[in-house]
């Protein structure tokens, strides 16, 4: 992911790519290709790799915050709300699935979703 966080998004997926070629269930990999898709703006593909890596492995709480995230921006708010609790049943203290379920809980009352 030292690509991606150096700007190059597609070559990130590609190592990514490379990397649950060798290892079908790496969890890291499958999460980091959905990271790189997402943040290329992919979010229907992104969904689809945190869902994998999600059936991998039920407690990936930062693949619960993520799914959260893309859920939340196309306005799904009970589900990306869902997947923030999810994350915060894992680990109750997860700063990053607090501050997401704050925004969100913000972003219902300024609108009244």
């Amino acid at each position: 992911m030292i690509k991606g966080v150096l700007g190059d998004f597609q070559k990130a997926i590609k190592c990514h790519e490379k990397a649950i070629s060798i290892d079908p269930e790496f969890k890291q990999a499958i999460f980091g290709k959905g990271m790189a898709l997402g943040i290329l703006g992919k979010p229907e593909k992104a969904l689809i790799f945190y869902n994998k890596g999600l059936k991998l492995d039920p407690n990936f709480k930062e693949a619960w915050v993520a799914k959260g995230i893309a859920l939340g921006g196309f306005g799904e708010v009970e589900e990306a709300n869902e997947c923030f609790d999810n994350a915060l049943r894992i680990d109750p203290g997860y700063k990053a699935a607090l501050n997401k379920e704050q925004e969100l809980l913000n972003l219902i009352n300024t609108r009244n979703i």
